[in-house]
């Protein structure tokens, strides 16, 4: 939230200059997304996860790639590499991994 309320960036530490290479002029819209689908999505999995509502492990994997997808797209346009990257796509890649695993482990008991 704190990017659609600051666009510049400059509350946590970011400067316009990264997005020079994005499509983005400020990060409104970067925020929004990583808010709306990455945040609240993760919370909704979250959820999904702990009444284990029937198709949290696919809602996993999505939530999981999709932390990767961004991660990796945040890269290659910013062409900016921070540790914090490389920790939130072991997330992204764990959330996928357990979604697989937790999707298996449902299929092997429903059989």
């Amino acid at each position: 939230m704190l990017l659609m309320h600051d666009v510049s960036g400059t509350d946590i530490g970011l400067q316009l200059s990264y997005l020079q290479d994005s499509p983005f002029t400020d990060y409104y819209i970067p925020g929004f997304i990583l808010f709306s689908v990455l945040g609240l999505g993760s919370v909704a999995v979250s959820v999904c996860g702990l009444y284990r509502i029937k198709h949290y492990p696919i809602c996993m994997m999505l939530i999981g790639l999709g932390i990767v997808i961004w991660i990796v797209t945040q890269m290659l346009m910013t062409h900016l590499i921070f540790f914090l990257q490389f920790v939130i796509g072991a997330i992204g890649v764990a959330s996928l991994l357990s979604g697989i695993w937790f999707y298996k482990k449902e299929k092997m008991t429903n059989k």
